[in-house]
């Protein structure tokens, strides 16, 4: 086995890759609201603050895509006050009012797995205990629990696993889940009702076994409608569905379920460590400190220390050194990967160069390594890791290797 990025690219972006087109959508809906926001802040429900936190945490980025589709679903809903009284908002709020479980699925494409998500929350409404499941992202599919004392993230298609612990997840988490609650998304409807920026009609059926449909369309956001589907018998919000008009025609864009209304949820479905299979890579950032710490450097020599860190540790056959460099990475995967590449000597290291297309402080850096082989022979071996700080939230300026550490390509010497 040799190394290559899936020794530690498989945790590198917790976080789901949405596309181009779909970042384009969430970026003009922000911005609208923004500009709403700076001329009248009522009805104004995109919640900046939140996405700003989002996009700055570098562990908490991999549900941002998530956190995106639940905004776009359930963000600047406001009615006509003449809006029709025959159905009363009140209704869906006293229905809601106590669910402690919740059972989410996301639609984003028409031919794609949903995004899903169970939610156990306390007495108060405190999110408890969350479970996400991720079927696409530049990882593969991602299966993701959360409590206050862990976050565990399992890679199914990398086969890795990562543990961690977060507390900026808390928030984040609590106000994501809100945001997919229906009793929050109804009374934040209700709130904005008197706004009068968006036309409302609701269509009641005499028959009860037809849903409620509350059609609304945005006057600040034109091209988009959205639908809710309400059961008459349980006045609970089935599914909200969002609408945009493309050359003349309304494609549906996104279809967001709310299924098990306070079904009581297994507690194993919020711990992953019992599903894993017996050849899952593990990275552990919960029980041991991870990472190089950054002292009194700077970023780009903080960079460079840590990638020497991990070669000299190869140098000296010290592979718990060099997994805790890469993440926490267990020993034996990286004494599995590296024991047949006998590295000698650091040749060279750097300079950094910053990866303005990653994350804020993400760094590459090149460097020689020599090796030798069973013959005696030498030669160099050409890597080039990728690293940032803040993968462990404990020790936010401890620097982790997260990928790029390529099998060699010997040159000889």
């Amino acid at each position: 086995m040799q190394p290559d990025d899936q020794n530690g690219k498989w945790f590198e972006d917790l976080k789901v890759k949405p596309s181009a087109e779909l970042d384009a959508r969430v970026y003009r809906a922000i911005d609208a609201a923004l500009a709403e926001r700076k001329q009248n802040s009522a009805g104004d429900l995109l919640l900046p603050a939140l996405w700003k936190m989002i996009m700055k945490t570098p562990m908490t980025r991999w549900t941002a895509a998530a956190v995106a589709v639940a905004t776009l679903a359930a963000g600047v809903l406001v009615f006509d006050k003449t809006a029709p009284t025959a159905f009363a908002l009140d209704q869906v709020i006293a229905a809601s009012k106590g669910v402690r479980f919740l059972h989410v699925k996301m639609y984003q494409a028409k031919d794609q797995e949903p995004i899903e998500f169970w939610v156990a929350s306390d007495e108060s409404g405190h999110v408890a205990k969350i479970r996400n499941y991720q079927p696409v992202t530049e990882d593969g599919a991602k299966l993701i629990t959360w409590t206050p004392e862990r976050t565990e993230v399992w890679f199914q298609t990398k086969h890795g696993f990562l543990t961690l612990h977060d507390d900026k997840l808390v928030k984040m988490m609590q106000d994501m889940v809100e945001q997919c609650q229906p009793q929050t998304v109804t009374e934040q409807l209700k709130q904005a009702q008197k706004a009068g920026k968006a036309d409302l009609d609701i269509q009641q059926p005499t028959d009860k076994e037809q849903p409620i449909r509350m059609v609304v369309t945005p006057k600040t956001m034109p091209g988009v409608k959205r639908i809710y589907l309400i059961d008459q018998k349980t006045d609970l919000i089935s599914s909200i569905e969002t609408y945009v008009t493309r050359d003349g025609k309304e494609v549906l864009q996104l279809k967001t379920e709310f299924l098990d209304y306070n079904v009581p949820i297994d507690d194993k479905m919020f711990s992953l460590r019992d599903q894993l299979p017996a050849d899952v890579q593990i990275a552990d950032q919960l029980d041991q400190v991870t990472g190089v710490a950054q002292g009194n450097l700077n970023d780009e020599q903080a960079a460079v220390q840590t990638a020497r860190a991990f070669f000299q540790a190869l140098i000296d056959k010290d592979y718990k050194t060099a997994g805790l460099v890469m993440g926490g990475l267990a020993e034996k995967d990286i004494k599995a990967g590296f024991e047949k590449i006998n590295v000698t000597a650091i040749v060279s290291t750097g300079p950094a160069v910053l990866q303005t297309n990653w994350v804020k402080r993400g760094y590459r850096v090149p460097c020689e390594l020599e090796i030798t082989g069973p013959d005696g022979k030498k030669s160099v071996w050409k890597s080039g890791p990728y690293m940032r700080p803040g993968d462990d939230a404990r020790h936010t300026n401890n620097w982790n290797i997260t990928g790029g550490v390529n099998g060699p390509q010997a040159e000889a010497r």
